[in-house]
């Protein structure tokens, strides 16, 4: 019996030595089974294979890690899980992904940004299904694409909102200041950044539910970083 429990015990002891070393392999992104053999057999040596060997690392994980640290140190949105509770945002979830684009356009001696979805000016997507050029639209002011502005992030800016905190994504034209605009509702997940409610917010109807996109956050990200360069060098 004796003997029995010396065994058992030396065992356990002998296989806290391939634990660590898978443990340690798992921490750097390597597999953990696939350590915790070598460290079986040769458990001083793949511990000093593992020391030198590069950490691997996901570039996605680390800005979705960057990016939800620093939303919580500013107390901003952006830090959804996709498993939230709105049925609505899971069905758009699992549509196909769209890509956005910002350029800054002058329009009598004013600049704006208007936005593309794949590469179609959002202009024509609205138009599309309001079936009527009696409203004719144009980009938003560059002060709501500065760094500090969370406008296209899901905190719009005040004057550029509306009582269900929808974004101003397009202005109606004939506004000789801002009036009329076409909004969205900005949400930002984990890994998407979703455009869903649509509605003009003086003409409030439901022609624009069919009216929503889903973006890759990443590619969203670079979109809105891509355009901050060009207004600071414009």
């Amino acid at each position: 019996m004796i003997f029995l429990d010396a065994f058992i015990i030396m065992t356990l002891f002998f296989l806290t030595i391939p634990a660590v070393c898978g443990y340690y392999a798992h921490s750097r992104g390597r597999s953990f089974w696939f350590w915790f053999a070598i460290g079986t057999f040769l458990p001083v040596i793949a511990h000093i294979i593992l020391l030198f060997l590069p950490k691997i690392t996901n570039e996605a994980d680390d800005f979705e890690n960057e990016l939800a640290t620093l939303r919580l140190e500013l107390g901003i949105a952006g830090t959804l899980s996709e498993k939230n509770e709105n049925t609505k945002i899971n069905k758009l979830l699992k549509l196909e992904k769209q890509k956005v684009r910002f350029e800054v356009k002058e329009i009598n001696q004013r600049k704006v940004v208007e936005i593309f979805v794949n590469g179609i000016n959002l202009q024509y997507l609205v138009r599309n299904i309001e079936d009527s050029a009696s409203n004719n639209y144009e980009g938003i002011p560059l002060p709501l694409f500065n760094p500090t502005s969370l406008h296209l992030l899901g905190e719009p800016d005040a004057d550029y909102s509306d009582n269900e905190s929808r974004s101003a994504l397009l202005i109606c034209k004939s506004d000789s200041y801002f009036r009329s605009a076409m909004m969205a509702k900005i949400q930002v997940e984990r890994k998407y950044v979703i455009w869903h409610s649509f509605q003009r917010n003086q003409k409030p109807d439901n022609q624009y539910e069919a009216l929503h996109f889903v973006f890759n956050k990443i590619q969203y990200m670079n979109a809105l970083d891509q355009v901050q360069q060009q207004i600071a060098v414009s």
